[in-house]
């Protein structure tokens, strides 16, 4: 689903600057103003799509992050910061999802290695490089993005401009999304990894 939101963000920015082209075409009376209402009725179907594609991809991300906190007291993790429930909840309080979530994944990451041996803390170790970047990618994307917002505001801006502000942003949306994705599959690969090393020296 991640991967579906990068691909549906992707699309939206294409169609944007396809309609902005459309309507320099048509205020230039070249005869596109059929076009550029046939282009605008796709971006309405793509922001529509995207919203969509978005959502789910943030409720499926926000579940397996819970799921993979929880584990973590299945794999032998020291006492943790938080509970699962407000891992996930943190994501939704203003000044606290700056640096709460990072903190939730560095632990997730480091104690679901399957070479952690235990005594230290996830502070103490670290987060994987993997980590760091995906987290200043997302502080970067969300101060981008509130950025944005407060430029459409503004009537003086010029479409195109916000057209290039959209493509940044978007720019910025694909690697966090990527990134995601190979937190979520290299997190769930060393859990499964850790679990059958654990359940092996049980037996």
């Amino acid at each position: 689903m991640i991967i579906g939101s990068v691909l549906a963000n992707t699309a939206m920015v294409a169609l944007e600057f396809c309609v902005v082209f459309l309507i320099d075409r048509t205020l230039a009376n070249d005869g596109y103003a059929e076009t550029l209402q046939s282009f605008s009725r796709y971006l309405y179907v793509a922001l529509f799509v995207f919203c969509a594609v978005f959502i789910a991809s943030a409720v499926s991300f926000l579940v397996w992050f819970y799921r993979a906190y929880l584990n973590l007291s299945f794999l032998r993790a020291p006492e943790l910061l938080t509970t699962p429930g407000w891992a996930v909840g943190v994501w939704f309080i203003p000044i606290l999802n700056l640096f709460r979530p990072y903190q939730a994944t560095r632990e997730i990451a480091v104690y679901s290695g399957p070479n952690y041996k235990g005594g230290a803390s996830a502070t103490d170790i670290g987060a994987p490089d993997l980590v760091k970047i995906w987290w200043g990618l997302w502080i970067i994307t969300l101060f981008l993005s509130r950025f944005a917002k407060q430029l459409a505001k503004n009537d003086n801006v010029e479409m195109m401009t916000m057209c290039g502000i959209d493509a940044m942003l978007a720019v910025f949306v694909i690697s966090t999304g990527a990134m995601a994705v190979l937190i979520v599959r290299q997190i769930t690969s060393d859990q499964n990894r850790r679990y059958k090393k654990l359940a092996s020296e049980i037996v």
